[in-house]
């Protein structure tokens, strides 16, 4: 029982800590729009490390050894499937990503990680804000 309650206020302290990471998003400009921080964006969307590792792996494969000529010509929907397809086979997550949170999940990642995903990023910016919306 007194596990239980410890659980419980572990749980409750972790909730607190997101709420107010959320806060401080919120006033730094951070939106799913406009991701500031990719480790925030997954966090809203209920990912965890695991998650960013195998994102991040997967979108470094995508990319890899592209001219800047195919990384424009990468339609969001393609990109869609192979990360929904990656996440389903290695966590059972079925369809997470939409089009709109995929292109969010690229800007995350063009800030300080994979800075060649921008190209991508910048090429679908206005397909994604008249289409999603």
């Amino acid at each position: 029982m007194e596990n239980m309650k410890h659980i419980e206020q572990m749980e409750m302290k972790l909730h607190t800590m997101k709420e107010a990471l959320a806060e401080v998003a919120y006033h730094s400009g951070d939106s799913s729009f406009d991701p500031y921080s990719i480790h925030f964006f997954l966090l809203e969307m209920g990912l965890d490390g695991r998650h960013f590792d195998a994102l991040y792996w997967s979108l470094r494969q995508l990319i890899k050894e592209k001219t800047v000529e195919e990384l424009k010509s990468l339609e969001l929907e393609t990109i869609q499937k192979k990360i929904n397809q990656m996440l389903k086979e290695k966590f059972d997550l079925e369809d997470y990503f939409s089009p709109l949170s995929i292109w969010s999940l690229l800007y995350g990642f063009s800030h300080d990680y994979l800075p060649e995903l921008w190209i991508i990023v910048n090429a679908n910016a206005l397909g994604v804000r008249v289409n999603d919306f």
